[in-house]
């Protein structure tokens, strides 16, 4: 099982838990990269390392970049990447979930987020192919028994 999750679901552990919804996605991605320590597989890019080497605090920013130890893949961005992220953004997702989202499909990774406009923008996309992204929680519940 390959998953990749986007830096708003790397960063979610350490968000303020006001509400349920952030307490539970916290622990949901937080249970995705403890089955990553030995069953599954955590997929990584350089756009992720990229954006959270951005991360202003530093103990957030080494608290995230910690978890990418756990990743078994890692994905530089290519020209057919690349490619492929332009057809995302011209579609209107943004630059960098673009990215995030193309090299996810490169590995055949679950693209995992807590955005649900991104969410609802990648179900949306146009084309034969069919579009899939995931919240976490859901996600975890659905292949927990894998």
């Amino acid at each position: 099982m390959k998953v990749y999750l986007d830096v708003c679901c790397l960063c979610r552990p350490f968000d303020e838990s006001l509400d349920n919804r952030i307490f539970l996605e916290a622990e949901a991605v937080l249970a995705i990269l403890a089955k990553c320590r030995d069953r599954w597989e955590l997929v990584i890019s350089e756009v992720i390392s990229h954006e959270l080497n951005a991360i202003n605090s530093i103990d957030k920013r080494e608290k995230t970049l910690s978890f990418l130890s756990l990743a078994r893949e890692h994905v530089t961005l290519t020209p057919d990447i690349i490619r492929l992220a332009e057809s995302f953004w011209y579609n209107g997702v943004d630059t960098y979930d673009s990215l995030h989202y193309a090299c996810a499909l490169s590995t055949g990774a679950s693209f995992v987020t807590v955005d649900d406009s991104l969410i609802k923008k990648i179900m949306t996309l146009p084309g034969d192919q069919i579009y899939t992204a995931y919240n976490p929680v859901p996600w975890f519940m659905e292949h927990d028994h894998e």
